[in-house]
């Protein structure tokens, strides 16, 4: 439980300075927090999580470039809405396909209960961002 609470003070700090500097470090702050939030709730063994780590890691780079790329795309077609409407849908279609992808490469490491359990983590972790959000302001 105190670790839970570490957690989410360090995710409150982060996300206050995130606002306040949205960079690359910030994001770099706040990926490092999910991934030890997800290893903690997964509680691996150490050989499963030295398997894990580096894949987690390739995984949310995969996306994080999807991502920035979506963005850039929403920017460049600003004035043009049927466009991004196309964009977003290719978006969600890439999206679902790298995390197919890496599903696959998780089940190896992985039993079904942890793959459950990792994308069950991902999904408090967003939400408690949300949360922090909404009481910030």
């Amino acid at each position: 439980m105190k670790n839970f609470i570490y957690i989410f003070f360090l995710l409150a700090i982060g996300f206050t300075s995130l606002k306040a500097q949205p960079d690359k470090k910030n994001w770099d702050k706040i990926e490092a927090l999910k991934s030890e939030f997800v290893l903690k709730k997964l509680e691996l063994s150490s050989s499963s999580k030295n398997q894990f780590v580096p894949l987690y890691t390739a995984y949310q780079k995969e996306l994080r470039q999807l991502y920035q790329l979506r963005r850039k795309q929403r920017e460049a077609n600003k004035n043009n809405p049927e466009k991004q409407v196309d964009d977003d849908f290719n978006f969600e279609t890439r999206h679902l396909e790298v995390k197919k992808k890496y599903r696959k490469q998780f089940q190896a490491i992985l039993s079904p209960t942890e793959l459950k359990t990792l994308y069950s983590a991902e999904r408090q972790f967003k939400e408690e961002l949300i949360n922090q959000l909404k009481n910030k302001n």
